[in-house]
């Protein structure tokens, strides 16, 4: 530590101010990757996870549909009224396996969210085999 001491006072001073431009520079680094982190992070948040809540709130939407208007058919006598509720039946499974296979083919590489995706797909079209 003696040949610091017996360094001059510009030399000193030389020393300071680059030790402290190199801790600068690696502050704004470190925080440069950190942003960029979080704005990949935000992007697949955006993208992949919101997407996927909103397909989710859609398909649960439309299985409430279906079942709704199954309990219509089951209520209503008029074969014509019957004949409508039949036909949103059919309109909401179409939406409800569209989004299916979007949620699918979205989480494709995601692998818990694919085998849940999967395992709610089989559990929904064996009864649809039996209609």
């Amino acid at each position: 530590m003696k040949w610091f001491l017996d360094l001059g006072m510009r030399s000193k001073l030389l020393v300071g101010f680059g030790m402290m431009i190199a801790f600068f520079v690696t502050v704004i680094t470190v925080a440069y990757l950190g942003i960029t982190a979080i704005q990949t992070s935000e992007k697949n948040l955006y993208e992949n996870e919101f997407a996927n809540v909103q397909d989710l709130m859609e398909l649960l939407a439309s299985q409430n549909g279906v079942r709704a208007a199954l309990l219509n058919m089951i209520v209503i006598t008029e074969r014509s009224r019957q004949e409508t509720a039949h036909q949103d039946v059919k309109e909401f499974s179409d939406a409800v396996t569209r989004l299916t296979q979007g949620l699918l083919g979205r989480n494709r590489n995601d692998s818990l969210m694919f085998r849940r995706s999967a395992r709610r797909t089989s559990k929904r079209a064996t009864p649809r085999l039996s209609r």
